[in-house]
């Protein structure tokens, strides 16, 4: 695919929605990949931006087929430490526009809180925080590309109390701040290819 198109994915995980896009038009791909975490995500992007390709993710497909309630009883499995992690991580992106703790986490799958540290740290290679941080900012990046909300207002619906933290984190991610982040999509939608204003990055 050409340089500077634009693909969107639906998946909930970040490299294997890189993995399929590479899969699908190679490792050479040079183009930007868009994630969306549920189709919903995907759909409110659709109808605000300008996509060339859209990239399901099987496992989406299959969640969106049999949605469950996610406040459901849950029953931590015996000893499916990988398991009762996915748990918590749903629990995570459900809840991301509140303040978690640490303890309120652990509890969801009777743990103590330096066991869900460690849990994190084996197989997501990061802390609780930052898996945490990833999913506001990421949630944060779908709603500066498909709503006219502020700023502030976006960094609250994702669960930050302070926009300037907000924009501190948002440009460590995305490598510019979340103004130039929506004005450079808002361009490349408008058909203004790769120019971007207030020095930020090209992806």
């Amino acid at each position: 695919m050409e340089e500077g198109k634009q693909v969107l994915v639906v998946s909930r995980d970040e490299t294997r929605g890189r993995n399929i896009v590479n899969k699908l038009f190679g490792d050479s791909f040079s183009g930007e990949i868009i994630r969306a975490n549920t189709i919903r995500e995907a759909c409110g992007v659709i109808t605000k931006s300008s996509v060339d390709a859209l990239v399901m993710d099987p496992q989406a497909l299959v969640r969106a087929a049999t949605v469950k309630v996610a406040d459901e009883k849950f029953v931590p499995s015996k000893g499916n430490a990988k398991q009762d992690l996915m748990y918590v991580k749903r629990y995570i992106q459900k809840n991301c526009d509140r303040h978690m703790k640490l303890e309120e986490l652990a509890q969801l799958i009777s743990v103590s809180p330096n066991y869900l540290c460690h849990l994190f740290r084996q197989y997501e290679g990061t802390t609780v925080f930052e898996y945490m941080n990833q999913v506001r900012l990421e949630r944060a990046a779908v709603l500066l590309r498909s709503t006219d909300s502020k700023v502030g207002d976006v960094a609250k619906k994702v669960g930050f109390a302070y926009p300037s933290y907000f924009c501190r984190k948002f440009h460590g991610r995305y490598g510019r701040t979340p103004k130039q982040y929506r004005l450079a999509h808002l361009i490349r939608r408008d058909g203004g290819g790769e120019k971007e204003e207030d020095g930020g990055k090209k992806e």
